[in-house]
């Protein structure tokens, strides 16, 4: 073999070999955990009405949470789930919306996230046990009330990949900023962090990296699962009209995917998982139609 023709297939060689490296470690660094374990502080103007809990899953974690009970004894517990890399105090805005109205609010932190065990973080897959073993909580402590599943990104999705596993235990679902499959969302994320061309060929890296190192990648798809959601209180799907993560058309993609009805709310402008913060008065006319919605179900 002449030594030009070595030399280039050396250099394919060589980028290939880069390729599927680069690859390789960056799905191992998008399922690792972002920080170390950390204490998780209940907000001052809580003082002597939350209570701290520990939750154990059935895979074994052991999860971090905030309980406030509820003003209105006939009023719905609602679990709220964070985003990716957040934890449980990321929630404390959308919990007072909630426990302004008289809810009770049981705030959760995702395994491989704040003062939670784990160091695999999986978009959700695995946090459905986290969700299951939330769920189970708030029934035993309010046996008799409703339950709302308000999940935002991470956490909507964790409770979407639930659904299969609580038949009749979930009232409603209220999923923010919801991505339709890890495909897209991981296209869109490169897309977002690089320049030009390079989010694509980061994309198909990713793509070998999966292959090899995550099979489970393409199972690992909300909109896939919606059909599963069964919740007389329907499935309320809040997005963010500005959301570059998940946007519109993904909601919109979810929304027709459930077999359950679902109510669609666009809030304008928001940006992902910041709707409270965007437009908190939307927002509060949504959880208000919710609740009247819950209330109006027979008993």
């Amino acid at each position: 073999m002449k030594r030009p023709l070595r030399l280039v297939l050396y250099a394919l060689l060589a980028t290939t070999a880069a390729f599927v490296a680069i690859g390789w470690l960056a799905v191992g660094a998008l399922r690792a955990r972002q920080k170390p374990r950390y204490a998780e502080t209940p907000p001052a103007a809580w003082a002597g009405r939350v209570e701290e809990l520990r939750l154990r899953t059935s895979d074994g974690e052991d999860v971090g949470a905030w309980f406030v009970e509820a003003s209105d004894p006939q009023a719905p517990t609602v679990i709220l789930l964070h985003g990716k890399g957040g934890g449980r105090g990321a929630r404390v805005a959308a919990a007072d919306m909630f426990t302004e109205r008289g809810c009770a609010a049981l705030l959760v932190s995702l395994r491989a996230h704040g003062d939670s065990s784990g160091e695999r973080d999986d978009f959700g897959w695995s946090a459905r046990h986290d969700v299951v073993a939330a769920v189970a909580w708030a029934r035993t402590r309010r046996p008799g009330a409703r339950v709302v599943l308000a999940g935002a990104s991470l956490g909507a999705a964790a409770s979407v990949f639930a659904a299969a596993e609580l038949p009749e235990q979930v009232d409603a679902y209220w999923l923010e900023c919801l991505y339709t499959d890890l495909d897209s969302a991981a296209l869109r994320r490169c897309q977002q962090h690089l320049p030009l061309g390079l989010g694509h060929i980061a994309h198909r890296a990713l793509l070998v990296g999966a292959a090899l190192r995550w099979p489970e990648w393409r199972e690992i798809a909300p909109v896939a699962r919606m059909a599963s959601l069964r919740a007389p209180g329907g499935v309320w799907i809040l997005a963010g009209g500005a959301d570059e993560l998940a946007t519109l058309d993904d909601a919109r993609a979810l929304a027709a995917a459930c077999a359950t009805p679902a109510r669609l709310v666009v809030i304008e402008g928001a940006p992902h998982d910041r709707l409270v913060a965007y437009d908190r008065a939307a927002y509060a006319r949504t959880a208000d139609e919710l609740l009247l919605a819950l209330r109006a179900l027979p008993r």
